[in-house]
């Protein structure tokens, strides 16, 4: 978790947080903890708490090709039954609450970027904020994740698109996003 002045921001994995973590730093943003986490102390400190969210079938698809270094790498769980294992199975290390699995800490951010709009969307958390907007750097890019906008369609099965409908059900319907 970062703090800059009385804005505080909870990063989630695979959505642009060490873009925005960069860019707080230049600022002089404070860091708590791991930037993955987050405490509420300092959240009560903040005027304004805010977070990223990116379509969850997206998401899932870039973290699958982030942490299994993508489909044909030996060993490596097909990605159906990667989403299953990384959302119920022994696959603690981003989860934060019992309710909140990959969007740990949404419940205490009153302001959400998406990550599909993601410069305009943190200019105006900033301009909120009463700071000055900052220019974003692409970081931490998923590496061998095809570049279609939409390569994730592709990916799933029935059952796979179902879990993602029933766990990011609010964040579907607060990013208008479809499968």
């Amino acid at each position: 978790m970062y703090q800059l002045d009385s804005l505080g921001f909870i990063g989630h994995p695979n959505c642009a947080s060490r873009s925005i973590r960069g860019a707080l730093e230049k600022r002089g943003a404070v860091k708590y903890g791991h930037h993955h986490r987050y405490d509420e102390k300092i959240i009560a400190q903040c005027k304004h708490v805010f977070c990223i969210i990116r379509n969850p079938f997206d998401l899932m698809f870039s973290w699958y090709y982030r942490t299994q270094n993508g489909p044909h790498a030996p060993g490596v769980l097909p990605f159906t039954d990667w989403i299953a294992f990384a959302l119920y199975g022994p696959e603690p290390r981003h989860f934060e609450g019992p309710y909140d699995k990959l969007y740990y800490g949404f419940h205490l951010c009153d302001l959400v970027c998406k990550f599909e709009n993601l410069q305009r969307d943190f200019d105006q958390v900033m301009i909120t904020a009463g700071l000055k907007p900052i220019g974003l750097r692409q970081l931490g890019q998923t590496p061998n994740k095809p570049t279609n906008q939409f390569a994730y369609r592709d990916a799933y099965d029935k059952e796979a698109r179902r879990i993602i409908e029933t766990e990011y059900a609010e964040q579907l319907e607060m990013g208008n996003y479809e499968f």
